[in-house]
C-alpha cells in the first residue's frame, strides 16, 4: 500500500509537470482508486456505476501509472457526458477511419477515442498524430448532434 502511494504520488507530480493545471482538475474527480492485477500497463479500468472511480495496475511503472492516471480520468469524464447527453445519433450506422490505428471504427469509438487522446496529447505530444484528422472526421459526420457539436467545439478549442 504504502509503495502505491508513493507510485500515486509521483504519477501526479509527473502529470501536473507535463501538463500544468491538468494533474490538479484530474485529481479531484478521481473518488475511488482500486489497484487491480492483470491490467495491460498504461490501461486503467473505468467504472460503469459512478463517476471517478478508476481501476489501475498495481504494478505499473510512475510514467506508466500517469498515463492510465490521465487515460482513465478522461474516460470516466467522457462516459458520464454520454450518460447526461447525446452526443450522436445512429451509431454503427457508418464506420469512420481512426487515424492513429487505421482501422474502421463506429462514430461513438472515434469520439471517445479522440476525446481520450486529447488529454493524453497534453501529458505527451505524441498522442497529437493524427487528432486534426480525427476531428474533421467527426465534424463531417451525419452522426453528431447538437450536444456531440458542442462538445466537438470544445475539443478543437483544447487542440
Amino acid at each position: 500500500a504504502d509503495r502505491l502511494a508513493a507510485a500515486l504520488t509521483e504519477a501526479w507530480a509527473l502529470i501536473e509537470e507535463r501538463a500544468p493545471g491538468y494533474g490538479a482538475r484530474s485529481a479531484g474527480a478521481v473518488l475511488t482508486l482500486t489497484p487491480l492485477t492483470g491490467q495491460e500497463p498504461g490501461e486503467p479500468s473505468v467504472g460503469r456505476h459512478g463517476y471517478g472511480a478508476l481501476g489501475i495496475g498495481a504494478d505499473d511503472g510512475v510514467g506508466t501509472l500517469a498515463l492510465a492516471l490521465v487515460r482513465g480520468v478522461r474516460r470516466a469524464g467522457f462516459r458520464a457526458l454520454v450518460d447526461v447527453t447525446d452526443l450522436y445519433a445512429a451509431d454503427g450506422s457508418w464506420e469512420h477511419r481512426m487515424p492513429w490505428r487505421e482501422e474502421l471504427v463506429p462514430f461513438s469509438r472515434l469520439l471517445a477515442g479522440t476525446y481520450e487522446r486529447l488529454a493524453l496529447a497534453a501529458f505527451d505530444p505524441r498522442y497529437r498524430d493524427g487528432v486534426p484528422q480525427a476531428l474533421d472526421t467527426l465534424e463531417g459526420a451525419a452522426e453528431l448532434t447538437i450536444g456531440g457539436k458542442r462538445l466537438l467545439a470544445l475539443m478543437r478549442k483544447e487542440f
